[in-house]
């Protein structure tokens, strides 16, 4: 048997071709939450955060026939917080409303894209990590019953920073 007639996919050696899991799997949970608390009969305060995790995998043929032409296998993952808080007031001419957000990131994609038939292979390993702070302001003045001014103002300091590492190389198919 020559080298280029065995392929091996990390589980089972094939003859001709490659052999990936065709089932998708996803773990994914969650969970937020939002507290509400009354300062006085006019002004509230919320605070709102959240966090969710997600996993998956899966693996597809890029060319959608029957023959292993072109197969990738991929993992994705990612995770993030985010949390809001905000003091807001409702008066008779005035309804206003000052918080800040907050949101953290972490996510990465890991693939493996081969063809058995041209014996090219290709690793990637991207993560990615966003950010994102926010500072916000609204009021909305009713000067008259049936007219409103309104003004807001948003600062946002975000971030996305992405670290890709990629190689592709033809796998040797000497006899």
């Amino acid at each position: 048997m020559c080298s280029s007639d065995l392929f091996h996919n990390g589980v089972l050696p094939t003859r001709g071709g490659a052999q990936f899991d065709p089932i998708t799997h996803l773990t994914q949970w969650g969970v937020s939450g939002r507290l509400v608390v009354g300062i006085t009969d006019n002004i509230d305060w919320t605070t709102i955060v959240g966090y969710r995790d997600l996993y998956e995998r899966h693996a597809f043929d890029v060319d959608g026939s029957p023959l292993a032409e072109e197969m990738t296998s991929l993992n994705i993952g990612e995770h993030y917080t985010n949390i809001e808080t905000r003091l807001s007031g409702k008066m008779d001419l005035i309804d206003w409303v000052v918080g800040g957000f907050y949101f953290e990131g972490q996510g990465f994609t890991n693939a493996i894209t081969y063809s058995p038939q041209s014996a090219f292979y290709k690793i990637q390993h991207i993560i990615y990590k966003p950010n994102s702070k926010a500072l916000f302001a609204n009021v909305t003045v009713k000067p008259l019953p049936r007219l409103q001014v309104e003004l807001g103002g948003r600062y946002s300091d975000d971030t996305k920073s992405v670290d890709l590492d990629r190689k592709s190389t033809r796998l040797n198919s000497s006899h």
